[in-house]
């Protein structure tokens, strides 16, 4: 009785092997651009709507790359792993950054808006009539502007809302409790296709 060959067997599982490392690969890789593609989107409508929760509308609002709420997410990522996180030092005050006890804590952990701490409070400036800002000029933060007699000024406390952390945290509990796995079945299904033929 002959043998069967088994080379064309152990071809097959050699180009199975080679097919499926391709698979996982190519996967990890476009789910790690995705992730960070739809992380970003939604940390950015995040701080969008933590920001336009808050008027008078002079409230100045830096965009991304200036130090905002907007340059705080970074990102990890290599072949097979993805990290994300928050770079505390990207967030300047006025003078650059205060520490991961200033504007970190009060206004992205906690979530309290622009003001100052006055006599161990948050607080923020008030004017009558108000005073708006467009922009580009007469920054009502500038003491010459809230010094100016046709203005009433003062302190008020400082509106605190949903911090951007724990909107964040939220998201991240909502997409863990499927939406990744959805995401990742897309992507690894289109590969498979790619790569098997059934």
């Amino acid at each position: 009785m002959k043998l069967a060959k088994i080379q064309p067997f152990t071809d097959w599982l050699n180009s199975l092997k080679t097919n499926l490392n391709k698979v996982c690969e190519e996967t990890n890789i476009e789910y790690g651009k995705k992730l960070e593609k739809t992380l970003t989107k939604n940390y950015y409508r995040i701080i969008d709507n933590f920001y336009s929760s808050y008027e008078p509308s002079y409230y100045e609002r830096r965009g991304l790359g200036n130090g905002s709420l907007y340059d705080l997410l970074v990102f990890e990522r290599t072949n097979d792993s993805f990290k994300v996180g928050f770079e505390p030092s990207k967030l300047l005050g006025r003078d650059g950054y205060n520490g991961d006890n200033g504007l970190y804590k009060t206004v992205f952990l906690l979530g309290y808006h622009g003001g100052a701490f006055v006599n161990g409070h948050f607080q923020i400036p008030w004017s009558n009539p108000v005073l708006t800002y467009n922009g580009t000029d007469g920054k009502p933060w500038e003491p010459e502007i809230w010094n100016d007699s046709n203005y009433k000024s003062g302190w008020e406390y400082a509106q605190r809302s949903t911090s951007p952390y724990r909107m964040w945290k939220s998201y991240i509990d909502w997409y863990n409790r499927g939406q990744y796995q959805k995401d990742y079945d897309e992507i690894l299904n289109k590969n498979i296709i790619k790569y098997f033929k059934f």
